[in-house]
């Protein structure tokens, strides 16, 4: 059996390099990068297969599913976040799962914590009827800055009491050594 995948909460400005570091993560990483512009989480995750999860399904490399940019209205529910493993048979396991989600229209400052994250993402209404999601032991939430620095507020599963600040490249690192070390 496969270990759960990884999953990255990646919030952020529009064009603050989302594309370049998940490009850059799955290159380091070797795992064959699906992402599509007009597959958004709520499309895949609530509606039926399409040519592109047949596709991650066929996959039989180390594979990553990236959302680039996505608005927050396009996002799945938290219910999914919760099943990541247990997602349609058609796209089969998935090493690593990326949710890069627009931080437009968030509330919160630059010091916004992981709730005020899981707020921005799934409403305050639907993070009251489920459990935290924080529990999920491959989950980390990032919150990209204006000026490129990456604020890690949630690691392995636990909301971290203090931010990590790291920059682009620190973060890709990071990741790519977490990755890594989990084959």
């Amino acid at each position: 059996m496969k270990d759960k995948p990884h999953v990255y909460l990646r919030v952020g400005p529009d064009g603050s390099e989302h594309t370049s570091f998940i490009l850059d993560l799955a290159t380091e990483c070797g795992m064959k990068l699906f992402t599509k512009r007009t597959r958004t989480p709520m499309k895949m995750f609530n509606r039926e297969s399409t040519k592109f999860e047949d596709t991650i399904g066929r996959c039989k490399e180390k594979k990553m599913v990236a959302f680039i940019d996505t608005p927050v209205k396009k996002m799945c529910f938290i219910k999914n976040l919760k099943h990541l493993e247990h997602v349609p048979s058609c796209i089969g396991h998935v090493d690593t799962w990326i949710f890069s989600v627009s931080d437009k229209g968030m509330q919160s400052s630059v010091e916004a914590d992981a709730e005020d994250i899981l707020v921005h993402l799934f409403g305050k209404d639907e993070l009251e009827s489920h459990q935290s999601v924080l529990h999920l032991h491959n989950l980390e939430i990032q919150h990209v800055l204006p000026n490129g620095k990456v604020r890690i507020l949630a690691c392995g599963g636990k909301k971290l009491e203090d931010a990590i600040v790291l920059s682009h490249k620190e973060c890709t690192d990071r990741m790519v050594v977490a990755l890594n070390s989990s084959v």
